[in-house]
């Protein structure tokens, strides 16, 4: 029996783990230890740790956290205590593997604590890159620290191979959110209206908008930059998930909240959860700086407006607009997204993303890889690039 911990941040990561879990959990072999975070139980947040016990799972650890003000501080103040809480877990548990997604500072965290334990380290979602945030350098660091890398493309599994990574521990298996997203049921659009307060006879914007941590300093800026345009688009329901905690995220929901107040046509929700795959087949187009704006919105075939640095160097699929935080540059953008000739491009645009199930594939590699002597994982050598 492998006992395998895994990772949950918060509402940001769940439609990802979530077939990943499925397989892992379907296996005799494996003892599932399901660690869930702070996000998943704040309120502000949408208390997303329902959604876990609601599609059937046991959360075998949890840390709650008090969200202070989103400062430079409180971030690296929660960093500590993070490597902490885990310290006290590694030594009261033996864990075969740990199981990681993405790029934030709490995976940074337990990638770190998990090396002193000599605990191998599986990462999810590495090699990709986002000039505009921190979760860069949170997402190369983690890399560095694992040992098996599943990743959504080609490409970006070069990039680890840049880094020293050997090619054996790498392999390519799509973004696992699509196994989820695609097969969710899907909400009709006046059961949808309703239980999000929309206007039926409208078409719907969804916008996601999150801090550009390199440069927070800019977000008043450009949120009011954004909300000023959503303001004049009446003729949609302008639906928007607020924020995770960031660096100033804080100043993005409270503009949220106050443009909601002023404006009957903008919405906001904490957590859409399984309502994510019904809101993305609904919506008219798509807006924002979130990952999922390219990663998930061409499998939908919808068009989605990509603002601003936060995810500069991703891999960009056709139905993507890529667009500058500035009133004219977003409303002539929106205005293309409706254009016959652009949705007649969406239709066909591939996502670079999705090859078969991302799940199958993971389980079938994992599974080798648990045969394999934890001696060797754990054993990296530095494989240098002949320039």
């Amino acid at each position: 029996m492998y006992k395998i911990a895994a990772l949950t941040l918060g509402r940001l990561d769940w439609n990802i783990w979530k077939p990943i879990l499925s397989c892992l959990r379907e296996k005799k072999n494996i003892d599932l230890n399901l660690i869930a975070l702070g996000l998943h139980f704040e309120k502000k947040f949408g208390l997303s740790y329902k959604a876990i016990l609601k599609d059937g799972y046991q959360i075998s650890q949890k840390m709650k956290m008090v969200y202070k003000k989103s400062s430079a501080k409180n971030l690296s103040d929660q960093f500590s205590m993070y490597v902490n809480f885990f310290s006290k877990i590694f030594v009261k548990n033996n864990f075969d593997f740990l199981i990681l997604i993405g790029d934030r500072y709490e995976t940074l965290s337990a990638a770190c604590t998990a090396v002193q334990f000599k605990i191998p380290v599986v990462h999810i979602h590495g090699g990709e890159i986002s000039k505009g945030s921190f979760d860069e350098l949170y997402r190369h660091a983690t890399t560095k620290m694992s040992h098996i890398h599943y990743v959504s493309n080609n490409v970006y599994k070069k990039r680890i191979m840049q880094m020293g990574e050997e090619k054996w521990r790498i392999k390519v298996i799509g973004s696992p959110s699509l196994d989820n997203l695609l097969s969710s049921y899907k909400l009709k659009k006046n059961a949808f209206c309703k239980k999000y307060f929309l206007n039926p006879e409208k078409k719907i914007m969804l916008v996601s908008f999150n801090s550009e941590s390199i440069n927070y300093e800019k977000i008043s800026y450009q949120i009011e930059t954004l909300l000023k345009v959503l303001s004049k688009k009446n003729e949609y329901n302008v639906l928007i998930t607020l924020t995770n905690y960031d660096a100033n995220s804080d100043i993005i929901n409270k503009r949220i909240l106050f443009y909601e107040k002023k404006f009957s046509h903008i919405k906001s929700v904490k957590y859409l959860g399984l309502d994510y795959a019904s809101a993305l087949s609904l919506s008219h187009l798509v807006i924002g700086n979130s990952s999922s704006g390219i990663i998930e919105t061409s499998s939908f075939r919808i068009p989605a407006i990509n603002l601003g640095e936060r995810q500069l160097g991703r891999i960009i699929p056709k139905n993507v607009i890529n667009c500058l935080i500035k009133f004219i540059d977003i409303d002539k953008a929106i205005k293309k997204c409706s254009s016959k000739l652009f949705r007649e491009k969406v239709k066909i645009a591939k996502n670079p993303f999705r090859n078969g199930s991302a799940c199958i594939k993971f389980i079938k590699h994992f599974s080798q890889v648990l045969k394999m002597n934890k001696e060797k994982i754990l054993k990296k050598n530095f494989k240098d690039i002949k320039f």
